[in-house]
């Protein structure tokens, strides 16, 4: 058994270890609440940045297309619009035509390769 002195040091040592125990709990929870707070925060970021990034996607898209068809549009009224004035006899027209079909196949190449 243990003595009068040995017993009241070993209680203020088992009141010290409970206390040291509910300390480390609290400090415990208390990091764990941290780190689902931050998992929060960078899901959420993270939704944000999904968003920002489809955004940027589909502008990139929209650029794309843009200077697709400003590359294109020069051309077309020279080959197809009959209301401007003629610089080309008719077969020169379809010669030309015919000589920029294979440019307008590499642009549009270009341009499905950069999306």
């Amino acid at each position: 058994m243990v003595s009068g002195d040995e017993a009241i040091k070993r209680e203020q040592r088992r009141e010290k270890n409970r206390i040291a125990a509910r300390e480390l709990a609290k400090n415990r929870d208390k990091v764990e609440l941290d780190l689902l707070q931050t998992l929060e925060n960078l899901e959420q970021e993270k939704i944000f940045l999904q968003d920002q990034h489809k955004k940027l996607e589909e502008r990139k898209a929209q650029l794309n297309r843009a200077l697709y068809n400003a590359k294109q549009t020069p051309l077309i009224p020279l080959i197809v619009d009959m209301n401007i004035p003629l610089f080309f006899k008719p077969q020169q027209r379809h010669d030309l035509l015919v000589d920029l079909q294979p440019l307008l196949k590499i642009i549009d190449e270009q341009f499905c390769s950069s999306d």
